[in-house]
C-alpha cells in the first residue's frame, strides 16, 4: 500500500514542469561529451549545442582517433543509468581560465579569452560567446556545468539529472569535419551528431523519413539516371552535365525562356569575366568579395569571374538613352555565374561553384512597381504549376538595422524600398511573412519558399527592389515633363539557380517528371529480333513528332529491359511483340501504373502530344 509521503511525492513530481526537447538535446550533448571523455582520455572539446532534431559536439580526439558512434552511445546509456546530476556553478572568469587550463581544454580557453576581451568582429563567435556568458561583452563571471566527472563551459539550462533524459528517443547518427570557429585556418575537429526525441515512436518516424530522403537524394537519382557527374580533374562544385541531364537542363531553360519572351522580356548574353572595377562600382566587391574568386591579372588590369549579372544588365540599360515611354524595360538571361563556396558546404547541385541563373532585371518607374510584381507572380505561378510545385509561401526579407556591416548604409533608402516592396506584395494579393536580416546588401527581397513532398523547405526564387544600384551607376530616364529621373531596378529569378531548382525538382518528384520535362519520354522494348524492324518504324514516327525515344532492341529479356526502363523513370514503357507487329499497334503503360493499353501509333502520338500540351 502506498503511504501518504509517497503519494505527496508523486503529486509533487507530476506538478514539476517537464524539460522541453531543446533542453533535453542540449543535456544529451553534455552527456555525449562526458561519455567521450571516459572513452578517449585527453579529448579536447569545442562547442556542443542543440540543433533541429538533435545535437552535436565538436571534439578533437587524441592521436587522430576516429570516434566510434556505437561505443559512445553505449557509454552514454551506461552513464545515464547512474542518475548523474547537472550541477551549475558560477565562477569568476579568471577562476574558469585556471580550471580549464588545468583540464587541458584549449578550445574552452579560446572561448574564455574572447569572453574576457571580445576583441572579435566574427558574428558567429560572438553568438557562441553569448551562449556561455551572462552579459557577454566584458564578462567578469561565467557558468560551468558538472555532469559526473565532466566539466563544461555552458550557460545552460539543463535537465536536473540524467534520469530525465528519454534515451529511447536517442541515436548517434554521423561524424563530419568542422573547423574550429568555422575558420579554415584553424584545427579540423570531429563533429559528432546525434538525434533525440521524446519518444521511441518519434525517433522511428524520423529514421523512416531519413531513409526516404536518402532514396530521393538528387545525387543518388542523378547517378542512376546519368544526369550529371563531378570530376576531381575539373574541380569540386563544377557539375558536368551528361546527355540526359543536359537535355533536362535545356528543356527547362527553353520553356522558361519562351514564357519570359511572351511576357515581354528581352534576352541578352554576357561573357564570364569582367573588370574588377565593375563590381567596385556596384558595391559587390565591398560587400561580397569573400564569395568571389580572386582577381586575374590581364595586361596589368584585374578581372574577376562573374559572380552575378546585375552590373552587366545595367550596361545594357546604359547603352541607350531612355524616356518614360521605354519603361518598363525587362532584360533576361540564362547566365552562368561563379561563386566561391567552401568545400565542406558543396552538395550535389544544391551548392555548387558554377551555376546558371534564370536572371532578369526590370527597369521601371515608381508607379510601375506594383504592376511588375503582379506580372511576376502570375508568370511564376504558371511556371511552378507546369513543374508540379504547389506548396510555397513568400518571405519578405528585410534588413536588420543593428547589423550595419552586412548592408548599404542608407536607412532612408531602406525604409523607402521596404515600404515599396511590401505595398507591391499587398497589391499583388500575395500573402507573406516578414523576416529580418535576410535582405540582399543593396535592398529588400521577397523570397519564394517552397516545400517538397517530405516537408523540407527551400528558397527557390526571389524578386527584389533596388534603389541603390541605379544611384551607383547614375541611371536616368526622361520623364513626361522633360526632367531626368532615376529608374527603379527590380531583380527577379523565377528558377533562381537552375541547378538548385533541378535538385529540388528531382527530390520533390522522386524523378517522376512530367512528360514534357522527361529527358527520355518513352521506352520501346522488343520481345525478339523479329520485332525490331517494326519497332524502328514506330520509333521513327515518334521521333518525327518530337518525342524522345529510348530504344531497347537488344537480346536481353523483356523483364530485364522493363525493369531498367522503370528504374530510369521513363513516363511511358511500350512492349512490341507479335500482336503489335501484326496489327501495327503499340501497347504501352505509364511507368507509375500497371494497366496496359494498346493504341494505333497515330493515336498514341496524339495522346502524348495532348499530355505535353
Amino acid at each position: 500500500m502506498q503511504n501518504k509521503h509517497s503519494r505527496s511525492s508523486a503529486k509533487k513530481l507530476s506538478r514539476e514542469k517537464k524539460p522541453d526537447i531543446e533542453m533535453i538535446r542540449h543535456s544529451l550533448a553534455h552527456l555525449m561529451a562526458a561519455a567521450i571523455s571516459k572513452l578517449y582520455s585527453g579529448a579536447k572539446f569545442g562547442v556542443g549545442p542543440a540543433i533541429d532534431n538533435g545535437f552535436y559536439y565538436d571534439v578533437e580526439l587524441p592521436d587522430g582517433a576516429m570516434p566510434d558512434l556505437h561505443r559512445i552511445e553505449q557509454e552514454m546509456r551506461r552513464l545515464a543509468k547512474q542518475n548523474l546530476s547537472y550541477v551549475r556553478k558560477e565562477m569568476p572568469i579568471k577562476e574558469a581560465v585556471a580550471l580549464f587550463d588545468k583540464l587541458d581544454q584549449p578550445y574552452k580557453l579560446d572561448l574564455l579569452n574572447d569572453l574576457a576581451q571580445l576583441g572579435t568582429t566574427d558574428a558567429q563567435a560572438i553568438k557562441e560567446l553569448r551562449e556561455v556568458a551572462d552579459g557577454a561583452r566584458g564578462a567578469k563571471s561565467v557558468s560551468v556545468y558538472e555532469t559526473g566527472e565532466f566539466v563544461d563551459l555552458c550557460r545552460g539550462p539543463h535537465v536536473k539529472t540524467t534520469a530525465q533524459l528519454p534515451l529511447e528517443g536517442l541515436k548517434l547518427t554521423k561524424i563530419a569535419g568542422a573547423y574550429w570557429r568555422g575558420n579554415a585556418q584553424n584545427t579540423m575537429l570531429s563533429r559528432i551528431y546525434g538525434v533525440a526525441f521524446a519518444t521511441k515512436a518519434e525517433l522511428e518516424d524520423y529514421i523512416k523519413l531519413q531513409e526516404e530522403i536518402e532514396r530521393r537524394d538528387h545525387r543518388t537519382i542523378a547517378k542512376r539516371l546519368k544526369l550529371f557527374t563531378f570530376s576531381e580533374d575539373v574541380g569540386p562544385g563544377l557539375p558536368i552535365w551528361l546527355p540526359n541531364g543536359a537535355r533536362l537542363l535545356q528543356l527547362l531553360e527553353n520553356y522558361v525562356r519562351d514564357e519570359e519572351e511572351k511576357a515581354g522580356y528581352q534576352h541578352v548574353q554576357m561573357m564570364h569575366i569582367a573588370r574588377k572595377r565593375l563590381y567596385e562600382i556596384s558595391g559587390h566587391w565591398e560587400h561580397y568579395k569573400e564569395d568571389m574568386y580572386a582577381p586575374i591579372d590581364v595586361d596589368g588590369d584585374q578581372y574577376v569571374l562573374k559572380p552575378m549579372n546585375c552590373p552587366h544588365h545595367i550596361m545594357v540599360y546604359k547603352n541607350d538613352p531612355h524616356s518614360y515611354r521605354d519603361l518598363p524595360l525587362r532584360i533576361a538571361e540564362m547566365a552562368t555565374v561563379y561563386r566561391y563556396e567552401k568545400s565542406g558546404e558543396l552538395l550535389g547541385l544544391s551548392r555548387v561553384r558554377g551555376f546558371t541563373q534564370n536572371d532578369a532585371h526590370i527597369f521601371c518607374t515608381l508607379d510601375q512597381i506594383d504592376r511588375e510584381f503582379t506580372q511576376f507572380f502570375l508568370l511564376m505561378k504558371k511556371i511552378y504549376k507546369r513543374a508540379g510545385i504547389k506548396d510555397y509561401w513568400v518571405r519578405l526579407s528585410l534588413h536588420d538595422s543593428p547589423d550595419l556591416a552586412k548592408y548599404v548604409h542608407n536607412e532612408k533608402m531602406w525604409k523607402s524600398a521596404e515600404a515599396a516592396l511590401e505595398k507591391a506584395l499587398i497589391t499583388a494579393k500575395v500573402p507573406y511573412r516578414k523576416v529580418k536580416g535576410e535582405a540582399a546588401f543593396y535592398g529588400p527581397k521577397a523570397d519564394i519558399m517552397a516545400k517538397d513532398v517530405l516537408g523540407r523547405e527551400y528558397a527557390i526564387s526571389t524578386i527584389q527592389i533596388d534603389f541603390f544600384l541605379p544611384e551607383r551607376f547614375d541611371l536616368e530616364y526622361v520623364g513626361k515633363d522633360g526632367a531626368k529621373y532615376r529608374p527603379v531596378m527590380i531583380h527577379r529569378a523565377i528558377l533562381g539557380s537552375v541547378e538548385r531548382f533541378i535538385a529540388f525538382l528531382l527530390e520533390h518528384t522522386g524523378c517522376d517528371l512530367p512528360l514534357w520535362l522527361a529527358p527520355r519520354q518513352i521506352a520501346l522494348i522488343t520481345v525478339a529480333d523479329k520485332h525490331t524492324a517494326y519497332a524502328k518504324t514506330a520509333s521513327a514516327e515518334l521521333r518525327k513528332n518530337g518525342f524522345r525515344v529510348w530504344e531497347l532492341f537488344d537480346n536481353e529479356s523483356v523483364g530485364k529491359k522493363t525493369r531498367e526502363a522503370q528504374l530510369q523513370k521513363l513516363p511511358y514503357i511500350a512492349v512490341i511483340g507479335d500482336q503489335e507487329k501484326k496489327s501495327k499497334t503499340i501497347t504501352v503503360r505509364k511507368s507509375t501504373a500497371k494497366k496496359l493499353t494498346t493504341f494505333k501509333l497515330s493515336a498514341l502520338v496524339e495522346k502524348m502530344q495532348k499530355e505535353t500540351r
